[in-house]
């Protein structure tokens, strides 16, 4: 992703690089085109796999399970668009764009624990330099 604007309902492409301006600039166009599907990545979706490991039929679901599965198809076919090649492989096989969502950010921007751990060296290493100077 370069510094050029988008077209409005065009989704911003991700190649591996800049990724907070990538999801800011993603969440805005999942939210353009429907604000539901922000809910799906953000929270986890009835499972759709019986025990078996088949996919409920679309038939035997209630009509808000199938509300549901198609924000999810909606939102995996918006994330897996804007993927290059080598960040497609790391989440292509996901059933759940929340999951897809998260493996992103937990790539790009870490654990909560790691950043957690960071913020303590970065704070202790500035405590440090004020106590010597």
């Amino acid at each position: 992703m370069d510094g050029d604007g988008l077209h409005v309902g065009q989704p911003p492409f991700f190649k591996g690089q800049n990724y907070e301006l990538w999801k800011m600039r993603m969440i805005g166009f999942i939210q353009y085109n429907g604000m539901e599907l922000i809910n799906v990545i953000k929270n986890s979706i009835p499972t759709l796999i019986d025990k078996s490991g088949e996919l409920f039929a679309f038939e035997s679901m209630t009509e808000e399970e199938k509300r549901i599965c198609q924000n999810n198809a909606k939102a995996r076919h918006f994330i897996m668009c804007v993927l290059s090649e080598g960040e497609m492989s790391n989440v292509h096989a996901m059933v759940s764009a929340k999951e897809m969502w998260d493996t992103l950010a937990l790539t790009y921007e870490g654990s909560k624990e790691v950043e957690e751990k960071e913020e303590k060296k970065k704070f202790s290493k500035e405590k440090k330099i004020r106590i010597s100077a």
